[in-house]
């Protein structure tokens, strides 16, 4: 079963403003899970943009954010 995480980037500074850009990474995601999740690709960027992330990443294998 594919996971979701939270890959935190550099943090950004606008003046006095600083903000954490981060995007969800997919890891996990089995063979049968993978062409419908590319196929919806657009939604998922357009969910992560709704929830403030910069995009999505998916993986087949696990991937270990630290």
């Amino acid at each position: 079963m594919a996971r979701i995480q939270i890959l935190e980037l550099p943090m950004e500074h606008q003046g006095d403003d600083t903000t954490t850009p981060f995007v969800f990474v997919i890891d996990q995601v089995a063979k049968a899970e993978e062409e419908p999740l590319r196929r919806g690709t657009n939604t998922l960027d357009a969910f992560a943009t709704q929830c403030g992330a910069r995009g999505t990443l998916l993986f087949p294998g696990t991937l270990d954010i630290g």
